[in-house]
């Protein structure tokens, strides 16, 4: 009976996860060059007057339109074709006749016409010889001068190339076989099936190949430069490469860095180290050259969330070489971070499938693998404090070398001379060396309390004083620099100037006693977090029900994190009356849930009293190296529901398992959207 009642489970999750995964890339491999205005659209019928129809160009070359009329047709159709170019002037480029033939599609050849890649192509057609209607489903498709079995999918990602296309096929089938792997054995548990055991390294690898699926997948389908401010990054790291030096002061009107030079109040090390990386490839110039989007949301009646034309080859080969060294480093450093958090989660739990669902679940928040793929501060700052926050857990169980105690300084000050948002990493470490005395203490002495709270105090000054000379040692510098170029250890002045020239002045927002305070939340923090992409926030279509398991899924995931705190908390206080050996996941669970609270507070008040000298914006991307804490919170309450019994425990392997499901159709959905908005012109 459970073997069948185990492989009716496994059938079911098959025919809908993998069933879903087909019919995304088959709706993707036969996409509509219409776009968005395919969606409801009259049928089209033209005759002897002219009428225009509006065809989104992949990117690769079209050979011809085809037209597929929906009955008879016989006679001569006149076509002239034109295109927009970069001003926003449309241009003929032009005209052609071909003879139609009763019952077959009318293929119109473009000749010698090689229209550019990822616009709209304008076909005026008129029917020389009666009325030609079209079929109404399928009205229109387009020829590429090489044509895969991929078919438009193909042409979307890289010139007709297979192995883009390739690329994203193999992402989706991995995700899907994923998602039914880890979500079957949550829902066999809630049913009381056995599945076959998961090893901790297993586990591990499941994560991090998970998410750099997903990583893969949004390296090649957010174009160059579209992800948030990607341009002003690798123009920092270029400034910093070329000149030999950190920015000191605002660029004239006319320099090349004047555009991305808001990004000068970033801390710096980042950028010297992705200057060093350019100067080894030779990468550093010349510069990208891009052209504004005329079609862009940027202008008005703009609808594409492309802010650059992304037209066809020749690119300026340099500048995206760079990028795409840069993005690589940074995909590698992302897939750096989930590993390093799956080896933080065997702090809190001994089960292989929690560690394999959290860390790999990184790959089901498209958002945070889009980010972590593209050039910015974000992916070293969030594997600096990942690694980082896994030296405090390893401190807080009492492992603290004098060896260990400097790395942890140094990491810690290292994620803040990339991201000063790291800050929160710093009252972790001195709650770690806190309870790592305690606990001393306790095993020392065999008392409750561990000594009194002054001996804690004086056990924990040696720990914290080594900590925080591997700070000094890794970030001093950054204050000393300031002093001495700007006069000032925080740069006040030149970050306001330099804010200032870039357009960037700061405005009170509302307070959260308004509705219009959490209206702002879902539109700037709730749907970033999840999927919205680039810079002008392609995703979901308007309108689009996906948010609901985002919701549901962001419930579930505050609810484990809460109850895993006040649980590990409730543990630490009854072992100060009762046991002094105390859970080490209590320690490790307190002092993740410090750098949480501490890190959105922090965010929370530099985005509610906006300051002239740091960039204000209600983004989610700002607290990533808040990712390995917040693991560790999400995986202790799973490992909490796991040792539970009875009712609780299988319903929540239900609603985990039932979670993980959603998350992966979610992501299915969010990919073809995303697809379609910057390549297909929906």
């Amino acid at each position: 009976m459970r073997s069948a009642a185990r492989l009716g489970l496994n059938l079911l999750l098959w025919l809908v996860v993998f069933g879903a995964a087909l019919s995304t890339l088959r709706s993707l491999r036969e996409v509509d060059p219409r776009g968005r205005a395919s969606w409801g659209a009259a049928a089209i019928a033209f005759d002897a007057t002219p009428r225009d129809a509006t065809l989104f160009l992949p990117a690769c070359d079209i050979d011809a339109v085809v037209l597929h009329p929906s009955g008879a047709a016989d006679g001569r159709i006149d076509a002239e074709f034109f295109v927009a170019a970069p001003d926003g002037s449309a241009q003929r480029v032009g005209t052609t006749s071909v003879v139609a033939v009763t019952g077959a599609p009318i293929a119109i050849p473009l000749g010698n016409v090689t229209p550019p890649w990822r616009a709209p192509l304008v076909v005026r057609l008129r029917d020389a010889g009666g009325i030609l209607s079209l079929d109404a489903r399928r009205p229109m498709t387009l020829v590429p001068r090489f044509a895969t079995r991929l078919g438009s999918l193909g042409c979307a990602l890289d010139g007709g190339a297979t192995t883009p296309g390739l690329l994203l096929v193999l992402t989706v089938m991995w995700m899907s076989a994923f998602t039914i792997m880890i979500a079957g054995v949550w829902l066999a548990r809630a049913l009381g099936v056995a599945q076959p055991a998961l090893g901790v390294r297993g586990a591990t690898a499941l994560a991090v190949m998970a998410a750099g699926a997903t990583l893969v997948a949004y390296t090649l389908v957010v174009p160059p430069f579209e992800p948030p401010d990607e341009l002003a990054h690798l123009q920092y790291a270029r400034f910093v490469a070329t000149t030999g030096s950190l920015p000191s002061e605002v660029p004239a009107h006319d320099s090349e860095w004047r555009a991305s030079s808001y990004e000068f109040v970033q801390q710096p090390l980042y950028y010297l180290g992705a200057a060093a990386l350019l100067k080894a490839t030779g990468l550093e110039a010349p510069g990208p050259a891009v052209t504004l989007n005329p079609r862009s949301r940027l202008h008005a009646g703009g609808t594409e969330p492309s802010i650059f034309w992304h037209a066809g080859p020749p690119q300026p080969a340099t500048g995206h070489r760079a990028l795409r060294v840069l993005r690589l480093a940074s995909l590698l450093m992302a897939l750096a971070t989930t590993w390093i958090i799956a080896r933080l989660l065997t702090t809190v739990t001994s089960d292989p499938l929690v560690v394999a669902t959290v860390a790999g679940g990184l790959g089901l928040i498209p958002q945070w693998c889009a980010v972590m793929g593209a050039v910015s501060t974000d992916p070293p700052a969030t594997l600096l404090a990942a690694a980082a926050t896994l030296a405090i857990a390893r401190v807080t169980r009492g492992r603290g070398t004098t060896g260990l105690l400097l790395l942890t300084g140094l990491l810690i000050g290292a994620a803040y001379a990339v991201k000063a948002t790291a800050v929160f990493l710093a009252p972790m470490a001195i709650l770690a060396c806190l309870l790592a005395a305690r606990r001393a203490g306790q095993e020392r002495t065999g008392a409750s309390t561990g000594g009194e709270p002054v001996a804690i105090l004086a056990a924990a000054l040696r720990p914290v004083l080594l900590v925080g000379a591997g700070i000094v040692l890794a970030a001093a510098w950054l204050h000393v620099r300031a002093w001495m170029v700007f006069g000032d250890p925080s740069a006040h002045a030149f970050k306001r100037a330099v804010l200032e020239a870039g357009g960037f002045v700061p405005t009170a927002g509302p307070m959260p006693w308004t509705p219009e305070f959490w209206a702002q939340m879902r539109v700037m923090v709730f749907e970033p977090f999840w999927a919205r992409f680039g810079s002008l926030g392609a995703g979901p279509f308007p309108g689009s029900k996906v948010w609901l398991p985002y919701a549901a899924a962001s419930v579930l995931l505050v609810a484990l994190a809460t109850w895993s705190t006040l649980a590990a908390a409730a543990s630490l206080w009854r072992a100060r009356h009762r046991d002094p050996a105390a859970p080490d996941t209590s320690g490790v669970m307190l002092v993740c849930a410090l750098g949480v609270v501490l890190g959105l507070a922090a965010w929370g008040l530099v985005n509610l009293v906006p300051r002239a000298d740091m960039v204000v914006h209600w983004t989610p991307r700002h607290i990533l190296p808040l990712t390995a804490p917040a693991a560790v919170l999400v995986g202790a309450g799973l490992e909490r529901l796991r040792t539970t019994t009875g009712v609780v425990q299988r319903l929540g392997a239900a609603a985990t398992g039932l979670t993980v499901v959603v998350l992966a159709l979610a992501w299915l959905g969010v990919l073809r959207a995303t697809v379609l908005m910057f390549h297909f012109g929906y």
